[in-house]
């Protein structure tokens, strides 16, 4: 559909407007042919993909969250010192090995895909190389 410009006369602003016209609410546009949404199923498919990626990142930090609780549950008077060491071995192994890791995994993750899918099997070991460099 064209949208028809009409140049006016001047108006009482002493200034020149243009006015755009659309179709007449009679002729609307055609929507027979786009699918009707369908939320339900769309958010079951979406869940059965998400879910797998949710376990894992929950297992990979599960190891750090379990030593940190593990060290506060102990019953000494040293305990505020464990649960200190616990929490900054946690966070040293999250900034160093840990985001390294995920880092290197979610880059291979759609590189390797793509090879995989283009049945360029070769490309998967020289991403690999790549990243580990």
């Amino acid at each position: 559909m064209s949208l028809q410009l009409l140049h006016n006369e001047k108006s009482d602003r002493d200034g020149s407007f243009v006015s755009i016209t659309t179709p007449k609410s009679g002729q609307e546009f055609d929507r027979a042919d786009e699918p009707t949404p369908q939320t339900k199923e769309e958010a079951k498919i979406l869940v059965k993909l998400v879910g797998p990626v949710m376990i894992t990142t929950f297992l990979e930090f599960l190891p750090g969250f379990t030593s940190i609780i593990l060290a506060g549950n102990m019953d000494s008077p040293h305990s505020q010192h464990y649960i200190d060491a616990a929490t900054f071995s946690t966070m040293a192994l999250n900034m160093t090995s840990l985001s390294v890791g995920l880092g290197l995994a979610s880059a291979l993750d759609t590189l390797c895909s793509q090879a995989y899918g283009a049945k360029r099997y070769e490309k998967i070991g020289i991403y690999f190389q790549t990243g580990v460099i």
